[in-house]
């Protein structure tokens, strides 16, 4: 299959976008932009286009890219109702990589990702995605989506182009999203201990500033303590505590350096009541006690 990659920093200049249905057999007409990529996403009924040399046969659901400088036209009718988008100046690219190639490399973003810390500065990947030249769209609502992409264009309020364009910048992320996911399913057939890891850094990323015992995690993973934390270390070279901890640590530091809470209330919030262990446990991960780390970020 073709792949395109797709540079999510650059924004795209979206020209022209719309919905056109017919109700009667039609045939596309003959056509070749030369600075323009077009989106088709077909919404209801069937679209026979050949690209080139090349036949496609596209149905409902099916999002489809046309290249600029190659001549597009129909080879056979059909009641079709689809929506278009031109756009240009974009960070899409026909990629040199296959899919076998490219699915690897977003596993591993992906796992980067899960990983993170979100509140840093940095991101934790480089903005690069892949979208396939023709996929079934199956869980993006893309209807609502696009809907809202041509309301914006029509109703032309102060910096629509703009608005659209970063619309149709994220509807293009979340079909390279759906593709990744996709294809993690059936090419890689996932890892039963990486599904356990997402789940559970899921579960301590957003539940850290709680007490959790190892009987909390059992709990809520309904699977022994002990081999959920083999797994999370395999898969993510920390143990479960290890993990939460650093994760504790990050988020106090973000406390320390922009509010006025006191050490003990941030240890409080970041899930320490015990301000004691707290300050053995920041000197432990960061090198500096919490005082130290406070005069460092406020120069005092």
């Amino acid at each position: 299959m073709e792949m395109y990659s797709l540079d999510t920093e650059i924004l795209p200049t979206v020209r022209m976008v719309g919905r056109i249905k017919y109700s009667k057999p039609w045939i596309h007409f003959q056509r070749k932009l030369q600075k323009e990529y077009v989106v088709y996403v077909i919404i209801d009924g069937e679209m026979f286009i050949k690209e080139d040399i090349v036949r496609y046969h596209l149905e409902a659901g099916d999002f489809f890219i046309l290249e600029p400088g190659l001549q597009h036209e129909g080879y056979a009718s059909a009641i079709c109702d689809y929506y278009y988008f031109h756009f240009s100046d974009s960070g899409l690219f026909s990629s040199d990589l296959t899919e076998k190639e490219i699915i690897p490399k977003m596993l591993e973003k992906r796992r980067a990702s899960k990983l993170s810390y979100c509140l840093s500065e940095k991101t934790p990947t480089d903005g690069i995605s892949y979208l396939p030249k023709v996929f079934k769209i199956s869980h993006i609502d893309f209807r609502e989506k696009n809907r809202n992409i041509i309301k914006l264009y029509q109703n032309r309020e102060e910096l629509y182009k703009q608005r659209v364009s970063v619309e149709f910048l994220s509807f293009l992320c979340e079909v390279a999203h759906e593709f990744i996911l996709a294809k993690v399913g059936t090419a890689e057939q996932k890892h039963k201990g990486e599904i356990l890891t997402e789940e559970l850094l899921n579960y301590l990323n957003n539940n850290y500033t709680k007490k959790i015992k190892s009987s909390d995690i059992e709990i809520e993973m309904d699977m022994n303590f002990d081999y959920l934390n083999r797994i999370f270390s395999q898969f993510t070279g920390n143990t479960i505590f290890r993990y939460l901890n650093s994760l504790r640590i990050k988020n106090s530091k973000e406390l320390i350096a922009t509010t006025n809470l006191s050490f003990g209330q941030v240890g409080e919030m970041v899930g320490f009541p015990d301000k004691y262990y707290f300050s053995k446990l920041f000197h432990k991960e960061t090198g500096m006690t919490a005082t130290e780390y406070y005069k460092r970020k406020r120069r005092v």
